[in-house]
């Protein structure tokens, strides 16, 4: 199971936010812990399916009712 930091880091990372910003946002006190847990050991599919996830988690509801 991934943390909420995890998510977040995994999240920034897909949308191409600079690996030390992702660092400060989390208080790595080292960027090698932030692209060693994070950014370097995921695959560019598992990414994209965590953004893909994240973006349908975000969509407002729909207005409409059935």
């Amino acid at each position: 199971m991934m943390t909420r930091s995890a998510r977040l880091a995994s999240f920034l990372v897909r949308k191409g936010t600079d690996v030390k910003t992702v660092q400060r946002l989390l208080r790595h006190s080292d960027v090698t812990t932030t692209l060693g847990i994070y950014a370097h050991s995921m695959s560019e599919d598992r990414l994209t399916a965590q953004g893909d996830m994240l973006e349908a988690m975000m969509k407002p509801p729909s207005d409409s009712v059935n």
